[in-house]
C-alpha cells in the first residue's frame, strides 16, 4: 500500500554543550509537506565528539527498522529506513544522544496518511439530469468503492459553490451509505439533496471522502486527497399560463366560464397560487374569495374552483372561473399565477381574457348572401352570421311567389350553442320550384328575445341542365314599386310552351337572312373581275375599245389614253 506522510516536530531537548537534531531523507534535499514514498528515513545527529545515539518510539509495541548508525570526528548519525512506509510504522520516534555524561533528547512524530490511489474513481451524478430549474429538487450523489478490508470510509464531506463545507440542516440534507459486493470490496454512496433550489445554488460541489483504517491507530491519519467535483447551472423556472377561451360573448341572462391552465416542469415542487382580477371600462377588483371560492361584486358572482388531488409535484393545474354575469357591457379578465421560489422570491405571469355581456338583443343582420346550385325544382340559399348578440339562434327561410304570400318554409337551422362563436355559414335548400318563375325569399332569424327578418329578396329561377354549371345567383332585394304579382304556376307552364317555339321561328329567320346577304355580297365581288377578262379577251394588244360619242367617262378616259403624238383613237 502506497502512504502519504506527514511529519511534526513535537520537541526539542534541554540546552546543554551540544545539539540534536532529527532530519528527514527521501532523495531530495528539502522534503515536502505530504508526499507518498518507497524509501523514507530518519536521521537524528548529534554535533558532539563520541556521542552515543539511542530510539525511542511511543506508544509501546510500535514497530521500527533497525537503526544504523555513523559517528566519527565531531557528529554521530543514526538513521532508521522505512523501505516501505507500513501503517504499522506510525507513531512517535524520540533520539536520545549522550555524550560526556549530558543527554539531548528530541523527537519527531511519524504520522502515516493512509492513500486512495487503489481505489475505484469517484462518480457523481445528478437527480433529476440537467437542466435545473428554481424551484425544483436536487439530490447529488458521490458513490466510490473501496478495495483492501482494513479500510473503510470514515466520513464524506460535501463543499458547495462558497467553497464552504454543507451543513446539513434547512434546505440541506446529507446521508451517506455502504454496502459490500461480492468482490469483497465495500460501495459507498452519499447523497446530498438540496430543496427549493434558487440561483445561489448554482456552482460547483465537490464530494471529498475520507479514508482511513478499519481500526483506528494513533498517527495513521485518514486521507483525503480523492475528490470528485460536479457543477451545477440552475435555470430560471419556465411558468407557462395560458386562458382559453381568450374571447367570450355571453348574454347578461347566463353564465360562463375562464380556464386558466398554469404548467412547470415535473422537477419543480413548488404550489402555483392562482389570483383573478376583472375590470370593466371604468373600474377593476382583484377577486378575493371565501374559504369556498365564491364572491360577489355588484350583483355579479363569481365561483373559483380547482380540481381535487393537486399536490406540489403536480405539473399542470387548471383554475376554472365561473361568472353569473348580470350587467351588459366590456370586461377583461386576467388570471395571475405565482409560484414562490426561496432565496430569490415569486415569479409570476399572467393571461387575459376579453368579455363582451349582451343585453336582450333581436339577432343581428346576416352577411354574404347567395342563391346557388340551382338545378331542375330547387335552389340552395347561403349565408353567414357575424356573431350571436344574445342567445341561441335558430334559422329558416321562408319564400314563395308573391311578395305578400311566403307561404313556404325550409327546414329550420340551429345556430352554435357558443355564444362567442363568429362567422358562421349556414345554407338550406329550396324545393318545389317550378323553373322560368319569378319567387321571393327572406331569412328569418329568432332567438329568445324575438325574430329578425331580412328584406325581402328576389329569386328569379332559371335551372340549367346540370348542377355543375349552375352559377351562384345574387338576390337583391325588390324595389319599391315592384310591387305587381307574378303569374300561377300554370299560366307560367303555359307561356313557356308558346314562347319558345316562336323564339325558334325567330332564330331560324335571322339565320336566312344573314345567309342571303353573305351570298348577294359574293356575287357583286366576282363581277368587276369578269368585266376586265372580256376586255382583254378583245383587245390583246392594250387597244382601247371604241367608245359611245357623248359618254363623259368616255370622253375622259380618250383624252388620259392620248400617246406621244397626240392622235386620239377612233371613236365610234
Amino acid at each position: 500500500m502506497i502512504t502519504v506522510i506527514l511529519f511534526v516536530c513535537l520537541g526539542l531537548a534541554d540546552a546543554q554543550s551540544f545539539d540534536v537534531s532529527i532530519t528527514v531523507q527521501f532523495g531530495l534535499p528539502v522534503p515536502t509537506e505530504a508526499y507518498t514514498a518507497s524509501r523514507y528515513g530518519l536521521v537524528c545527529t548529534a554535533t558532539s565528539n563520541n556521542a552515543s545515539i539511542t530510539w525511542v518510539t511511543l506508544p509501546p509495541g510500535v514497530t521500527r527498522p533497525p537503526p544504523t548508525s555513523v559517528g566519527g570526528g565531531t557528529s554521530t548519525t543514526s538513521t532508521l529506513a522505512f523501505n516501505p512506509v507500513l501503517p504499522s510504522y506510525a507513531g512517535l520516534y524520540v533520539c536520545n544522544a549522550s555524550a560526556n555524561g549530558v543527554t539531548r533528547t528530541t523527537s519527531y512524530a511519524f504520522n502515516v496518511s493512509v492513500t486512495t490511489s487503489t481505489l475505484p474513481p469517484l462518480i457523481i451524478t445528478s437527480t433529476p439530469p440537467s437542466p435545473n430549474y428554481q424551484g425544483s429538487l436536487l439530490t447529488l450523489t458521490c458513490s466510490f468503492g473501496i478495495t483492501p478490508t482494513n479500510l473503510v470510509a470514515t466520513s464524506v464531506q460535501w463543499v458547495g459553490p462558497t467553497r464552504q463545507p454543507l451543513v446539513p440542516g434547512g434546505r440541506v440534507t446529507i446521508v451517506t451509505y455502504n454496502s459490500s459486493s461480492s468482490g469483497g470490496s465495500t460501495l459507498y454512496t452519499s447523497n446530498v439533496t438540496i430543496s427549493s433550489l434558487s440561483r445561489n445554488d448554482g456552482g460547483t460541489y465537490t464530494c471529498i471522502p475520507a479514508i482511513g483504517l478499519k481500526v483506528p491507530m494513533p498517527y495513521v491519519l485518514d486521507s483525503t486527497n480523492e475528490m470528485r467535483s460536479s457543477i451545477v447551472t440552475i435555470n430560471d423556472l419556465p411558468l407557462n399560463v395560458t386562458v382559453s377561451p381568450t374571447n367570450i360573448r355571453s348574454s347578461s341572462n347566463s353564465s360562463f366560464q375562464i380556464n386558466c391552465t398554469a404548467t412547470k416542469p415535473p422537477s419543480v415542487l413548488l404550489p402555483f397560487v392562482f389570483s383573478w382580477f376583472w375590470r370593466d371600462t371604468y373600474t377593476g377588483s382583484v377577486l378575493t374569495f371565501n374559504s369556498s371560492g365564491v364572491t360577489t361584486i355588484g350583483g355579479s358572482t363569481f365561483v373559483m374552483a380547482q380540481p381535487p388531488g393537486v399536490t406540489n409535484s403536480t405539473p399542470t393545474v387548471t383554475s376554472t372561473l365561473t361568472v353569473s354575469q348580470l350587467n351588459t357591457g366590456a370586461y377583461t379578465y386576467q388570471c395571475g399565477v405565482r409560484v414562490y421560489v426561496p432565496m430569490n422570491g415569486p415569479m409570476s405571469k399572467t393571461a387575459l381574457s376579453s368579455v363582451f355581456i349582451m343585453g336582450k338583443t333581436l339577432p343581428a343582420q346576416p352577411v354574404d348572401i347567395i342563391v346557388n346550385n340551382v338545378f331542375m325544382d330547387t335552389a340552395t340559399v347561403q349565408w353567414m352570421v357575424p356573431f350571436v348578440v344574445y342567445t341561441r339562434e335558430t334559422y329558416v327561410v321562408r319564400y314563395g311567389s308573391a311578395p305578400d304570400n311566403l307561404n313556404r318554409s325550409s327546414m329550420v337551422v340551429n345556430g352554435s350553442a357558443y355564444l362567442n362563436v363568429t362567422g358562421e355559414q349556414f345554407g338550406v335548400n329550396l324545393t318545389g320550384l317550378v323553373p322560368y318563375s319569378q319567387y321571393y325569399y327572406t331569412i328569418e332569424l329568432s332567438n329568445t328575445e324575438g325574430t329578425t327578418n331580412t328584406l325581402l329578396m328576389n329569386l328569379p329561377f332559371f335551372p340549367l341542365s346540370s348542377p355543375a354549371s349552375s352559377p351562384a345567383v345574387s338576390s337583391p332585394p325588390p324595389t319599391s314599386n315592384s310591387s305587381s304579382p307574378l303569374p300561377s304556376a300554370s299560366n307560367n307552364a303555359l307561356a313557356a310552351l308558346v314562347v319558345v317555339p316562336i323564339v325558334a321561328i325567330v332564330i331560324m329567320a335571322v339565320i336566312i337572312v344573314i345567309v342571303v346577304l353573305l351570298r348577294k355580297s359574293n356575287d357583286n365581288s366576282a363581277q368587276p373581275g369578269q368585266d376586265k377578262g372580256a376586255e382583254e379577251e378583245h383587245d390583246p394588244k392594250g387597244v382601247e375599245p371604241h367608245s359611245t360619242p357623248g359618254s363623259p367617262c368616255k370622253e375622259g378616259s380618250r383624252q388620259d389614253s392620248a400617246g406621244p403624238t397626240g392622235v386620239e383613237p377612233h371613236s365610234t
